[in-house]
C-alpha cells in the first residue's frame, strides 16, 4: 500500500509540472554562423546554421543537428528548478553594451504551457541567464560549449560609459 501511494504521488507530480521548453542562439555575424541550442523536458538538441540576419528560428530548414541527446532524470529536475527562476521574472526585449562593436551575441527564448519570453544579450552579462548557460554547458560536448565569461563581459562592461549601456 505504501508503494502504490509513493507512485501514484510521483505520477501526480510529474502530471503538475508544467511543460517548459528552452532555446538559446549564440550568434556569429562576422563568421556567418549561428548555433541554436534547443532544450525540452526530455532532451537537448544543438543546430548549426547561417546567421542569415536571423538570431532565432526552431525549425529553419539551413540548420544541421550536430548534437542530441536524452536528458537523465537529474537533469530534468535541474530544468524544473532553473525554469522556475525565471518564470516570474521579467526580461527587457534586449541588453547591450554598445562599445563592443562585434562579439558575443546570445538569443534566448523560453516557452510555458501558458507564456513565452524572448531576451537578447549583446557583449552583456546577465546573471538569469547563467544558469540556463550552465545547463546547456553540462549537457553538450565541449566542441559546442557556449562562451558566456561573466568576469570578461563585466570587465567590457565596467570600461563602458553608463550611457553606451542598454539594459
Amino acid at each position: 500500500l505504501i508503494f502504490f501511494s509513493m507512485s501514484f504521488v510521483g505520477q501526480l507530480n510529474a502530471q503538475q509540472k508544467p511543460k517548459f521548453e528552452f532555446w538559446i542562439s549564440s550568434l556569429d555575424k562576422a563568421g556567418y554562423d549561428r548555433v541554436t541550442y534547443h532544450v525540452t523536458e526530455d532532451s537537448i538538441i544543438v543546430k548549426d546554421g547561417p546567421y542569415d540576419f536571423i538570431y532565432f528560428s526552431k525549425n529553419y530548414k539551413k540548420d544541421k543537428v550536430v548534437f542530441r541527446a536524452k536528458l537523465d532524470s537529474l537533469e530534468k529536475t535541474n530544468l524544473y528548478v532553473i525554469a522556475s527562476t525565471i518564470s516570474n521574472d521579467s526580461l527587457k526585449s534586449q541588453y547591450t553594451n554598445l562599445c563592443i562593436i562585434d562579439g558575443m551575441i546570445l538569443h534566448f527564448h523560453f516557452e510555458w504551457s501558458n507564456n513565452e519570453k524572448s531576451t537578447t544579450l549583446s557583449n552583456y552579462y546577465l546573471y538569469k541567464m547563467n544558469p540556463f548557460v550552465d545547463f546547456v554547458n553540462r549537457t553538450i560536448p565541449q566542441e559546442y560549449k557556449i562562451w558566456y565569461d561573466k568576469e570578461e563581459l563585466e570587465k567590457q562592461m565596467k570600461h563602458c560609459p553608463k550611457n553606451r549601456i542598454l539594459d
